[in-house]
């Protein structure tokens, strides 16, 4: 059972480093420094995630706003990358 818990965090963490840093980007990184700051990025917002989501675990109005807010976080920094882009 502790194998599969550590697999999703590793899982989700990998997943929210990499939209995390999507608008960052660094060519100059090796292949294992890109996926060790993927990684770290992303069990700091798992971390953010799971205690905000106890603070919110006795209203489900809470943890509404707190999911349509960080899909507005993601959506946000996805958006304000194609903006760049297309403005070079």
């Amino acid at each position: 059972m502790s194998l599969l818990a550590v697999a999703l965090l590793t899982g989700s963490s990998w997943t929210l480093g990499t939209l995390a840093l999507s608008c960052m980007p660094a060519p100059e990184l090796r292949t294992y420094e890109r996926v060790a700051l993927q990684l770290t990025a992303g069990l700091g917002l798992s971390a953010l995630v799971l205690s905000l989501a106890a603070l919110t675990a006795g209203s489900p109005m809470h943890a509404a706003i707190l999911v349509a807010t960080l899909v507005l976080i993601l959506k946000g920094g996805r958006l304000g990358r194609r903006t760049r882009s297309h403005s070079e």
